[in-house]
């Protein structure tokens, strides 16, 4: 990946990256030397560089009636992120606070990606083995990729295995899912339907010796919830040893 394209991770566009980039290299110069090298029109440049600017991505300074341009240093730009990161910090804890105190805690919803993924991660921080039913499948295809490449590395990585509990039609084989269970730290029993009416489309994670984490995903529904109650953690526990033994 181009310096450009890791500059649009911030808060930067392609245009403005390129621009950036390119001033760095022929600092100063006016607005025509970096349309030229840009290949951007003069009249999109002299907008863009008039937001940057006003961003402070940009200084400049005039010189015999021409004006130059020069970016800002790659050590001011961190600290521009740095400021903005403390920012949408403070911004966060405020809105936090609007939250109304009589919220129920121990009842948290999830209803897009990234809250699905934090979800899953409050498991990392289990003291102890988990247990999870599991289709053994994840039908969404993003969270698949996330899961294998993030969620399951650092639950190896914080040592907590998994028993798991997969609800399978009798013809379908997961030979690539068994390959690497051990590697996974992760305990498998196959209940095919065929034997037991057991239908599973979403994953139960139990872990923490409370905590409930029930997702559904695919990729027209994506939600999950995390009940934190003893009592209904006891009850699935009752239910995932009974089926874990028959």
């Amino acid at each position: 990946m181009s310096i450009q394209q890791e500059l649009t991770k911030f808060w930067l566009s392609e245009k403005q990256a390129l621009i950036y980039t390119t001033a760095l290299s022929l600092w100063p110069c006016p607005a025509s030397t970096l349309a030229r090298h840009t290949w951007l029109k003069r009249s999109n440049s002299y907008l863009l560089l008039e937001q940057m600017l006003a961003s402070g991505l940009m200084w400049s300074y005039s010189k015999w009636d021409t004006q130059y341009f020069f970016s800002t240093s790659p050590e001011l730009l961190v600290k521009k992120q740095e400021e903005k990161y403390l920012h949408i910090k403070n911004l966060a804890d405020d809105l936090s606070d609007l939250i109304p105190k009589t919220r129920p805690h121990h009842i948290q919803h999830y209803e897009w990606l990234e809250q699905v993924k934090q979800a899953y991660l409050d498991i990392l921080t289990s003291k102890e083995s988990a247990m999870s039913f599991f289709p053994g499948k994840i039908f969404h295809a993003e969270l698949e990729v996330w899961s294998y490449d993030i969620f399951i590395p650092l639950r190896i990585e914080n040592q907590i295995s998994v028993r798991v509990i997969m609800g399978t039609e009798n013809n379908i084989k997961h030979t690539k899912y068994h390959k690497k269970s051990s590697e996974y730290r992760r305990y498998t029993h196959i209940k095919y339907t065929d034997r037991y009416p057991l239908y599973i489309e979403g994953q139960i994670y139990l872990y923490w010796g409370n905590k409930v984490l029930v997702a559904s995903y695919s990729q027209r529904e994506l939600i999950a919830s995390m009940f934190q109650s003893v009592p209904l953690y006891k009850s699935f526990e009752s239910i995932f040893e009974y089926v874990w033994n028959v």
